[in-house]
């Protein structure tokens, strides 16, 4: 699914990093779902859990998860349109704005808001068809989504879909999980909400120090976190441009310093 910050092009790269700690005891906690690109590819046998504080995005993973569940994988997007107009769009908007789901379900808002907009950035502006190159970016986020439902590892029904703050998800300490974090990244463009950098990266630690192998994308990390795996990337948003440059980023992963991994 194309979505702000997506890790879908680096899977390859980031999955047998993630997947290295998995076994019998071991759950998979995608903290920071958004666009479920990092636990759809991932294989793990047993259960997968998936968290998304965007209450309308985890409700258009909770609508797809329903569908399989009652229809079967091929009408997984009944109920998502392929064709969204702009006048439809920011109809939308307003909806989540004045948090209304009268007209619009939920579900729906999810999608138009995410999977409808300019590189996958929440409400970020209508992705209109582009008749130079003869994209559209909405029947292909739409023909994505279906693709990427399709060939989830162990199945999108396996998924468990939570919604909430990741400091508030249970996490089994029993044993020790694997913990991945794709934060809203610092001094970057922002998302849906503010996010406390500072609080998360306290949790951070407290759950590795637990025995937990915690895995955090961003560009930067505090002083206690050693970088894993990087991958050179250009600026994908348009928000760091300098004149008609894009800014090269590094691409990151941050383990807790100390701990084997």
């Amino acid at each position: 699914m194309r979505y702000q910050g997506s890790k879908k092009k680096f899977m390859k790269e980031i999955a047998p990093i993630l997947e290295k700690h998995i076994d019998e005891n071991t759950n998979f906690y995608d903290l920071f779902g958004g666009g479920m690109n990092v636990v759809s590819a991932i294989n793990c046998k047993y259960e997968k859990i998936a968290n998304e504080f965007n209450f309308y995005v985890y409700s258009m993973w909770k609508h797809i998860q329903k569908n399989v569940i009652m229809y079967g994988i091929e009408r997984c997007m009944d109920g998502l349109p392929n064709i969204v107009s702009e006048t439809t769009y920011y109809n939308a908007k307003n909806a989540y704005l004045n948090n209304d789901t009268s007209v619009f379900p939920a579900y729906l808002i999810g999608f138009i808001g995410s999977a409808c907009s300019y590189g996958g950035g929440w409400f970020n502006g209508y992705a209109r068809f582009n008749p130079n190159k003869n994209e559209d970016h909405i029947k292909e986020a739409w023909n994505g989504i279906k693709k990427q439902v399709i060939e989830w590892k162990g199945g999108i029904n396996n998924t468990n879909f939570i919604y909430g703050s990741y400091e508030n998800v249970m996490i089994d300490d029993e044993h020790p999980q694997i913990l991945y974090c794709d934060i809203p990244y610092e001094a970057t463009k922002k998302y849906e909400n503010d996010f406390d950098h500072k609080a998360f990266w306290e949790w951070a630690e407290k759950m590795a120090k637990k025995g937990h192998y915690v895995y955090v994308s961003e560009y930067t990390a505090p002083s206690t976190w050693d970088c894993l795996w990087e991958k050179v990337k250009k600026d994908g948003m348009g928000t760091t441009k300098e004149g008609n440059k894009q800014k090269i980023k590094t691409e990151k992963i941050f383990i807790y310093h100390g701990k084997i991994y």
